[in-house]
């Protein structure tokens, strides 16, 4: 009875289409609609299908909304602030342990290997800062 069913639908779409006309959008195959008005046919089935057209959106294009609330967009440039900042302090403090560096040689000598972080964060490579920067970076404990 199912089959029956939808063999009937599919007779009643190839009548539709055969005298409407097929919408001339690309991937759509449902009939052309008449507006009941003028009785004039449309090139589309829907208004949907027309504006798709127009616009040349396809469904098989993958389009993302970036910016998808105004919130969102808030948050986003908060947490680029604070991480601008974070990389700004770090760079402060670098320029200044190297000035100090400089002006007192006796103490660059007496340095040990290994840096003593305390809890200041880790400043010996580019990937600890980065990582600092993100907040991941756990100054090692003393």
């Amino acid at each position: 009875q199912n089959k029956l069913k939808s063999q009937i639908m599919e007779m009643n779409h190839a009548l539709a289409v055969s005298l409407l006309g097929q919408c001339v959008r690309l991937d759509c195959t449902k009939p052309r609609a008449r507006n009941p008005r003028t009785c004039a046919l449309h090139n589309y089935c829907s208004l949907h299908c027309s504006q798709i057209d127009k616009l040349g959106l396809h469904p098989d294009s993958y389009q993302v909304n970036v910016t998808a609330d105004y919130n969102m967009d808030l948050v986003i440039a908060l947490e680029m602030s604070r991480l601008q900042m974070i990389e700004d302090e770090m760079k402060q403090r670098q320029k200044k342990e190297n000035k100090e560096t400089e002006t007192s040689p006796s103490t660059s000598t007496e340095q040990t290997e290994e840096p003593n972080h305390g809890d200041e964060p880790c400043s010996c490579c580019e990937s600890a800062r980065t990582m600092c920067a993100i907040g991941l970076y756990q100054a090692p404990s003393s």
